[in-house]
């Protein structure tokens, strides 16, 4: 490895490392973040309580849980940095590629984390019982992949508009339905019990929109960066 590539590498981890400690001392988007998941396990619990749910409604349930807490707490990568006017002190101290792909890498982070707490909660509050835990796993990862790529680019481009808090909703769930109707169609068969034959089409439209996503931030991103 070069010492071009390692000096990226160290301004990745050196934003990611701040991005972390930043979050918790402050705990504003993960408060937002659980806060929100909390109260739609509960409204989602309340809703089917005594119903005999289906398959398929459980898996469009905990997607749109984890879609909706998603997009009202993600969306602070940028938003912060514009809040306490330290975007410049990045600016001059790591390249617009190591910005990104640490904020990147934190976002993702959270989003497992949100995952992994939801699904647990889900299956404790509504009694879900998941044949594949392997398969969920697999499509949640991937799904989070995606969305924590869309929701950290769109952060760059809201950071210093005034309306930010509509403005993200606005831009980001249009892009974000495929990655609902994609995970809600996988779970479903994760959740019946169904093989990689039955949730291929799925893990491979995820992972297609996943690199998609991502590819495009990481091209538009330095464009954005600089404006």
């Amino acid at each position: 490895m070069g010492r071009a590539a390692r000096t990226w590498l160290r301004s990745v981890w050196a934003v990611f490392r701040k991005e972390a400690a930043s979050e918790l001392r402050l705990r504003y988007g993960l408060q937002t973040l659980f806060v929100f998941a909390a109260s739609a396990l509960m409204l989602v619990s309340f809703a089917v309580r005594g119903r005999q749910v289906e398959p398929g409604l459980h898996a469009a349930l905990l997607w749109v849980v984890l879609l909706f807490s998603a997009s009202s707490g993600l969306g602070r990568a940028f938003i912060s940095e514009e809040d306490r006017g330290t975007v410049w002190i990045l600016r001059l101290h790591a390249p617009a590629s190591a910005v990104y792909v640490g904020k990147w890498l934190f976002t993702l982070a959270l989003t497992l984390l949100l995952s992994t707490l939801s699904v647990g909660a889900y299956e404790l509050l509504l009694g879900l019982s998941v044949r594949r835990l392997d398969l969920l796993a697999l499509l949640l990862g991937l799904g989070s992949w995606g969305l924590s790529g869309v929701m950290t680019l769109l952060s760059a481009l809201i950071a210093r508009t005034s309306a930010r808090g509509p403005l993200l909703a606005v831009l980001g769930l249009p892009v974000l339905i495929p990655v609902l109707l994609v995970g809600a169609h996988g779970t479903e068969q994760a959740i019946r019990g169904g093989g990689l034959a039955e949730t291929s089409a799925a893990l491979l439209a995820l992972t297609g929109y996943a690199g998609a996503m991502f590819a495009a931030s990481w091209a538009l991103f330095d464009y954005v960066w600089q404006e």
